[in-house]
């Protein structure tokens, strides 16, 4: 808890049954906190949360990429986040995070927070969402370049593959030169990078 009156209130409430954090759950590089990362020593773990905004696609992402002993997410969130979380490829909301996300794990919607659920009542509509791990060995084996691979492609989401990334390279894929990046679904991706010259990661 980054707040201290509030992480205050909850020592006085919970005392020694839990394990309070006070600061921010991300440090630089968008990584878990060191501090986090010591309090879960290695174990395994949900995570539960109500997540501010700013902290909630990298944090997710980060949990995915480079925590495997989270076994589930359960988090509240922007709707319009969730509605990239879910998204299909071709789609407008289909882009760099959903792609990374689904590579690592489903993705689910479970309910919808209008503003009335809150107080003091937010602009926005929030949401939850489910997401689960997939299988270790269908995950990309290098997460952080495969990150990277992704937001490059679909940051040129409208230009067919063949020109992003040459017809000589497509010609021994199973992907037509002329797909559009923003068609391709995440095991596309995680194939297209595995297949590719390790000059184009």
């Amino acid at each position: 808890e980054i707040d201290r009156d509030l992480a205050g209130l909850v020592r006085d409430r919970f005392g020694d049954r839990i394990t309070l954090v006070e600061g921010d759950c991300l440090a630089k590089g968008r990584r878990l906190a060191p501090e986090v990362v010591s309090a879960l020593e290695g174990s395994a773990f949900k995570l539960v949360a109500n997540l501010p905004y700013q902290a909630a696609s990298p944090l997710m992402a980060s949990l995915l990429m480079h925590h495997p002993e989270c076994s589930g997410q359960w988090v509240t969130i922007q709707k319009e986040v969730v509605d990239r979380l879910v998204a299909n490829p071709g789609t407008k909301a289909w882009g760099p995070l959903t792609a990374i996300v689904r590579a690592f794990a489903s993705a689910r919607r479970i309910a919808l927070l209008p503003p009335g659920c809150f107080w003091p009542a937010p602009k926005v509509t929030s949401a939850m969402a489910e997401l689960v791990p997939c299988a270790s060995d269908s995950r990309p084996s290098d997460p952080d370049g495969f990150a990277r691979f992704v937001t490059k492609l679909l940051s040129q989401r409208r230009k067919q593959i063949g020109g992003i990334l040459g017809h000589d390279i497509t010609a021994s894929l199973r992907i037509e030169a002329q797909t559009r990046a923003e068609t391709l679904d995440a095991g596309q991706l995680l194939e297209l990078r595995d297949h590719l010259p390790a000059d184009h990661h």
